[in-house]
């Protein structure tokens, strides 16, 4: 598989929409198949369920389900963490959560990096820590119904089966460096890099 995460040669094809948000217009295009969703200040920001913070939405599925009223499959977010705080409850989702910034802390007393991914129940009781104070990060995390999805976050350090990427249903690249999102679906040829964290959906039939 072909790790490289190159954007600007090759065939590119355009498929391009405009759509108007806070003055800002957000550009959708195909790239290899990929679409690339937005950068992190375009998307969608909003406050976390229990009002303790804010979290960028990079996807929902479905389009029109929402984070509160808690009737989505999936949920990926980039959650912006000021200071030590209790983690909203999600009962019924199981969640995933890595950091892509430097701060590294403490999940229920599992130390979470930018090189680990730690998993827990969204019913469970969950509290942050800081490992060292005053500090912020940009954690990257998704939250999914298990009886309808199964999901994963991969990263560069992560061994895996060669086939687990691509043979997924719905593919996220996310990139450490600027926060780009491009999306693939099964079967597609997927780029990433060493600055990339990937997390892999299979819709459970």
């Amino acid at each position: 598989m072909n790790k490289s995460l190159v954007k600007y040669s090759g065939n590119l094809s355009f498929g391009v929409q405009f759509r108007k948000l806070k003055l800002n217009f957000l550009i959708f295009f195909i790239y290899r198949g990929a679409m690339k969703l937005a950068l992190l200040n375009e998307y969608k920001l909003m406050k976390w369920k229990n009002g303790l913070g804010e979290t960028y939405e990079i996807d929902i599925f479905p389009k029109d389900s929402s984070l509160n009223e808690l009737n989505f499959d999936y949920r990926i977010s980039i959650a912006k963490v000021l200071n030590d705080n209790e983690f909203s409850l999600f009962p019924g989702y199981e969640r995933s959560l890595t950091i892509l910034t430097k701060a590294e802390g403490f999940l229920n007393e599992k130390l979470l990096t930018s090189n680990s991914v730690v998993s827990f129940s969204g019913r469970e009781k969950t509290f942050f820590k800081f490992k060292k104070p005053f500090t912020e990060l940009l954690d990257l995390g998704i939250i999914y119904r298990p009886q309808k999805i199964t999901a994963k976050i991969l990263l560069p350090n992560m061994e895996h089966e060669p086939n687990l990427i691509s043979n997924a249903d719905k593919i996220f690249v996310i990139d450490r460096k600027n926060f780009s999102t491009f999306q693939y679906d099964k079967g597609e040829s997927v780029n990433y890099s060493d600055d990339s964290v990937v997390i892999i959906i299979n819709f459970l039939s």
